[in-house]
Parts: C-alpha cells; structure tokens; sequence
C-alpha cells in the first residue's frame, strides 16, 4: 500500500491561496470541498422547488434543468467576472446534486 506524505505547511498554503476553508480533501489532485459540497446541495434544493411547490413530479424537469443552468451561468460569472476559472468539479457537483433532487422526489412520489 502506497503512503500518502502530508506536509501542514504546503496544505495551509495552498487552503490560504484558494481561499477555501480548512475542511478540504486532496484526492490524486481531485480538490474536493466545502464549495463542492455546496454546489451539489444548492443544485439538489433547486431541483426540488418546483416539485415541493406543486406535488406534481412533472415539475421536477424544470427544476433539473434550472439547477444546471444555474450552476453553468455560476461557473460563467466565475470565469469571465472574477477572472478565475470554469471548474469542470463544480459542474459535475451541479449535475450530481440535481439527479439527487430527482430522485428524491420520485421517492416521494412513489409514497
């Protein structure tokens, strides 16, 4: 089994450069956050909205589809607006929580 080496300096570092908070994850250079963590419960509540609103899981597309939209114009005003990137980590955090959104409310439809 491979050892994994921690050096505390380099990770404050580099958790003072992203400006993130200290509960932060490297896995084989895979960033992983609280930011992340909020892209996909932000996008999961979006999903849910219109199918808590109206008990009709038919509504639950355009929550999906709001929550993906949301999250790419969030990645396009991080790119061309803060002048920081496009993360790709972020978009598939959107997606991910999305598909929760629906498939909790199939859950609760199927109740």
């Amino acid at each position: 089994m491979k050892e994994i080496e921690f050096d505390e300096k380099e990770a404050l570092e580099e958790i003072e450069k992203n400006g993130d908070t200290i509960f932060h994850i490297h896995l084989n250079s895979l960033e992983i956050g609280w930011d992340k963590a909020l892209h996909f419960a932000v996008c999961c509540v979006i999903t849910l909205i219109p199918f808590l609103i109206t008990w009709n899981v038919n509504w639950v597309f355009f929550g999906f589809l709001a929550a993906i939209m949301i999250g790419f114009m969030k990645e396009l005003f991080d790119k061309y607006v803060k002048k920081t990137k496009f993360d790709l980590i972020d978009m598939i955090a959107d997606i991910l929580g999305a598909f929760l959104g629906v498939l909790i409310a199939a859950l609760i439809h199927a109740l």
